[in-house]
């Protein structure tokens, strides 16, 4: 390989991977910034949004209390959560969930269970170029985070 070659190759590789550590660097919005997106996308949808005391975006659906939780220091960041699904009572009862949780995580795409201190929480987690483009996938999430409480709850259910 010429010279020339070589160095535009290696001009092109750092170009790359510095354009890869600027997009998983964080971009600071503000929190109503953030709030507003996700609040005017959910009434357009039919849904009844409300700010909690944390400052994350509340709704319901299908009878469950779900959280966009809001990240001022990088608006890249979506994460919606359904916190308290299933009470923990117990070792034994945590050794079975935390079972039951890695079945849930395991066999659904992007959705995950894990157990807090006494109850099961699903959440679904990634990054995305502008805070709106949640509104692409918004429904997909709902379905996982719902795929994967319904996996958890059968395997809690089996005797």
């Amino acid at each position: 390989m010429h010279r020339n070659a070589r160095l535009l190759a290696v001009g092109l590789l750092l170009t790359s991977c510095a354009g890869t550590v600027r997009a998983q660097t964080a971009t600071p919005a503000s929190r109503e910034e953030l709030q507003k997106v996700y609040i005017e996308f959910l009434k357009q949808e039919g849904y009844v949004p409300d700010v909690n005391s944390d400052g994350n975006v509340e709704f319901k659906y299908e009878g469950g209390r779900y959280l966009i939780l809001i990240d001022p220091k990088d608006r890249n960041f979506f994460a919606l959560v359904f916190p308290g699904f299933w009470k923990v009572e117990g070792e034994e009862d945590r050794r079975k969930a935390l079972a039951a949780a890695n079945q849930a995580s395991m066999g659904t795409k992007v959705a995950k269970v894990f157990i807090g201190k006494a109850t099961a929480i699903a959440s679904f987690e990634c990054f995305v170029k502008e805070p709106a483009d949640f509104s692409s996938f918004f429904r997909r999430a709902l379905a996982g985070i719902r795929l994967a409480v319904k996996t958890f709850a059968d395997e809690m259910n089996k005797k």
